[in-house]
């Protein structure tokens, strides 16, 4: 048995002494660890030498994250749009393809069913995300977003994302910025890989203790003459068939990242190499991006485990998470259930 065997194996014991569970328990359920026990994980003695054996091997460690509603409570997204709302930040290209969008969509969604006049505002989508309102979903939240960026220029975007990122850290789960830094203290690269607005999640990560350059997420596109069109480059499926399935999307972006890293002449790699990386861990909230993610990354399940985020308030959500694991995973013991706790600001 290789040192690096001996290491992993002891980090494990330690992992599933914090959480229960084993890695042959078959059980996705088994295994429960909080944000504060899993600090104790990587400040412990057992972690530190196991990714110190990576590294003298000539491996690059990581851990990958989604963030909303895994690293901080909420969707970003949304909580921009709402920050735009509020301040009345939208340009007038912008706020009229909302406005168009909204006239389509209103008069077939209750109960706010009308074409036209004030109802088809911003303010009208926030209302109908807040009261959920029957046939308003998450892609039409989605669709919106994209099409209120219209017509700003990167340098707007740019002040209004800073001014904005602030408000988008306060909602952290609490622990989740100090296990960050604890783990880029211990030479794991904490990576994170959202399906939204790259710019926005690039503006925010330095609040949440990653490094900007280790943002994975989809780019919104510029014209010639320097003003965004609404249109994003994503690997992500946005058919409702594929709300139930395992997404392949965050593996090829994060493929993607990786082949940047390389091509920028990041870590002195001549080429691209899976043997040369360790995914640690996986966080994710969502049962089809993040278990996607969880299933399909480099073609091996995380070393360490597969985090399901237990998001205060939001039992559905892991509840399918669980079903949709235990359908499609294998090794499920190596599934845990991470405990989030409801931030301050919240």
């Amino acid at each position: 048995m290789t040192n690096g065997t001996q290491y992993l194996r002891a980090v494990q014991k330690e992992l599933y002494r914090l959480a229960g569970g084993s890695l042959d328990s078959n059980d996705v359920r088994a295994a429960r660890i909080s944000t504060r026990q899993r600090i104790e994980l990587i400040c412990s003695p057992q972690f530190r030498s196991w990714v110190d054996s990576r590294l003298v091997a000539g491996k690059q460690v990581f851990w990958i994250k989604d963030m909303d509603g895994t690293q901080r409570a909420g969707d970003v997204f949304v909580d921009f749009f709402r920050w735009l709302v509020q301040n009345n930040k939208f340009c007038s290209e912008g706020r009229k393809h909302v406005e168009s969008f909204l006239r389509r969509r209103l008069a077939t969604v209750s109960p706010f069913a009308c074409a036209t006049g004030d109802d088809a505002t911003p303010q009208a989508a926030l209302r109908l995300w807040d009261t959920q309102a029957s046939g308003f979903g998450l892609l039409d939240f989605w669709r919106l977003y994209w099409l209120s960026q219209i017509g700003v220029t990167r340098e707007e975007r740019a002040t209004m994302l800073a001014e904005f990122a602030p408000h988008a850290t306060a909602c952290a789960f609490p622990g989740v910025i100090e296990e960050n830094l604890a783990l880029e203290a211990a030479g794991v690269h904490v990576v994170l890989v959202t399906a939204g607005d790259q710019e926005l999640a690039v503006a925010v990560a330095p609040g949440l203790g990653i490094k900007p350059e280790n943002v994975v997420g989809s780019p919104l596109q510029y014209t010639a003459d320097g003003y965004s069109n609404g249109l994003i480059h994503s690997y992500d499926i946005l058919d409702q068939e594929w709300a139930d399935k395992p997404q392949p999307g965050k593996d090829l972006n994060f493929r993607y990242w990786i082949w940047c890293q390389v091509a920028n002449g990041r870590w002195g790699w001549s080429h691209r190499d899976d043997r040369k990386m360790v995914i640690a861990g996986i966080d994710g909230d969502s049962p089809s991006a993040d278990l996607g993610m969880m299933l399909w990354l480099l073609g091996a399940p995380a070393t360490l485990g597969h985090f399901m985020v237990s998001n205060p308030g939001d039992t559905r959500r892991l509840e399918r998470f669980y079903y949709l694991s235990g359908r499609y995973g294998s090794t499920l013991g190596r599934f845990i259930t991470l405990l989030q706790e409801s931030p301050q600001s919240a």
